[in-house]
């Protein structure tokens, strides 16, 4: 996602012929022309430098000033590969040649929890999006164009519900220890588009995962971390203290509920607990801090 930046390339037609010389997200100076803004970009490396002086000036210089800009913001945590080698690995994952493509645009999100390129390819005319680790140059997901023409049957659900955790524990462009988990991971089967996925999702002290795992292949094809704002403190209340708290602002005791669910959650970065009862009066339903425990919302019916 861009969060409102800028976006690091675009180009079509003619254009192309520049991209794939300065690639995306690079401003193209005309040849023999003196570049206004050198002295910028090289004020901003020389700020990157103060933060990492490990990184290689000229590296640092063939790079974007969004780039640098997000090398600043993050603490230049290492040298990226930048948006040429971002859209090589795109073109190789895609198994396409730079002449099928009419269409590129590439951003960079460095200053992202898991730092990335977003590639755009425009192939056939159909766009195809990559994400590209940022430090690595590893494709972590992206459609291959043969993939649109493959039968739209479901697939042989080859990946059980405990493989798909373990695969996004092990995800290799962040892989997570079991023990910092705070909970146990949530499993669920769904199917989007003809493909059929695990929905992932588990917790740790800070953040707060959700994965899309193919169920045939494996494969991660999608993933979302969040920070968990209210994290820290007493940390995580757990489900019998979201239900206890829920129960007794609606002055419940435990012989006067019927049934009851509660489910850990995160949302827009807060951890949450939804609380259900139902007694032979009505049905409560509560949203609980997941750090504090207090009532964030409540409802009777």
């Amino acid at each position: 996602m861009t969060n409102g930046k800028r976006r690091g390339y675009f180009r079509s037609g003619l254009a192309l012929i520049l991209t794939l010389a300065v690639m995306a997200g690079c401003a193209v100076t005309a040849l023999g022309a003196a570049d206004p803004f050198q002295s910028q970009k090289q004020a901003l490396v020389e700020r990157v430098l103060a933060l990492n002086g490990q990184l290689d000036a000229a590296a640092l210089s063939a790079l974007t000033d969004e780039e640098l800009r997000d090398l600043i913001r993050t603490g230049a945590p290492g040298m990226p590969v930048g948006c040429q080698a971002a859209f090589d690995a795109a073109l190789a994952y895609a198994g396409v040649a730079q002449s099928d493509v009419s269409l590129i645009d590439v951003d960079p999100e460095l200053d992202e929890y898991t730092p990335y390129y977003d590639v755009e390819l425009m192939i056939g005319g159909r766009e195809y999006d990559y994400t590209v680790a940022a430090y690595t140059g590893q494709v972590l997901y992206g459609e291959k164009p043969a993939d649109s023409a493959a039968v739209t049957a479901a697939p042989a659900v080859d990946i059980t519900q405990d493989g798909a955790v373990t695969t996004a524990l092990r995800w290799d462009a962040l892989p997570v220890d079991s023990a910092a988990l705070t909970g146990t991971p949530r499993v669920k089967m769904d199917r989007d588009d003809g493909q059929t996925h695990y929905d992932v999702t588990f917790e740790t002290d800070a953040y707060g995962y959700e994965y899309e795992i193919d169920a045939a292949t494996g494969e991660v094809l999608s993933v979302k971390i969040e920070r968990l704002y209210n994290a820290g403190g007493a940390g995580d209340i757990g489900e019998d203290a979201a239900l206890a708290a829920a129960m007794a602002h609606a002055g419940l005791t435990q012989e006067q509920v019927t049934w009851s669910e509660c489910k850990r959650d995160v949302d827009d970065g807060r951890l949450e607990y939804e609380v259900d009862m139902r007694t032979g009066n009505g049905e409560y339903e509560y949203t609980i801090d997941g750090t504090t425990g207090a009532v964030l919302e409540y409802e009777r019916d």
